[in-house]
């Protein structure tokens, strides 16, 4: 979802620190090119049991998208008007184990539809890291009463996998992604994903 502006506003940032969290793994496992993805069974520095919080974000037509998380999202903007979109908004927390995105916009035109897609839900990642994407899963799936589109990409650069996994959601005009891309195969993370995924809603 405007892949171009998406890029220019955040490519350099988030491409930054998945390098790190890619460097971090490596020194952390040996200095091996073959790293493994991070041991899920040892203990990690985030909370992932605490802290958890409703957090509320608001619409261009009064209701509001609910989503828990135990964290806060920490960095917040607007985006430029294109032409297509006003009230574009953006939402991120970024971890030592997660990074999480959302964002929202609200079509001019009633008619305008956004595909949730593999280009869509990794918009803010820049096109190197799309060269190395796979879809996995993407599929349509209720949460709370309100149909959705969830996908789940794969990315492996320098042999060290990452996951992100996506929600997107379209209320009339106004159009939620979200996603959450970590490290390898955490399972710790993952249940922490699965159980922001399960509480979103919008009333």
């Amino acid at each position: 979802m405007k892949a171009e502006r998406r890029n220019n506003v955040r490519k350099n940032k988030d491409t930054i620190l998945l390098l790190v969290l890619m460097v971090c793994t490596i020194f952390v496992t040996g200095c091996s090119r073959n790293a493994e993805a991070p041991n899920s069974s040892k203990p990690t520095s985030l909370s992932l049991e605490d802290n958890w919080r409703s957090i509320i974000l608001s619409q261009d037509d009064g209701k509001n998208l609910y989503i828990d998380l135990p964290f806060e999202l920490d960095d917040r903007g607007d985006y430029e008007p294109d032409g297509l979109t006003k009230n574009a908004k953006w939402y991120r927390h970024k971890g030592e184990k997660i990074i999480v995105n959302i964002d929202h916009d609200t079509v001019i035109d009633a008619n305008t539809k956004i595909d949730f897609n593999l280009k869509t839900f990794m918009s803010g990642l820049g096109e190197k890291a799309l060269m190395n994407a796979k879809m996995k899963v993407i599929e349509e799936k209720e949460i709370n009463g309100k149909k959705v589109t969830y996908a789940k990409i794969m990315m492996d650069e320098y042999d060290n996998p990452q996951i992100l996994e996506g929600v997107g959601i379209r209320t009339n005009s106004e159009y939620w992604i979200i996603t959450y891309t970590y490290m390898g195969e955490n399972k710790d993370v993952h249940t922490m994903v699965e159980k922001s995924i399960d509480s979103i809603k919008i009333v």
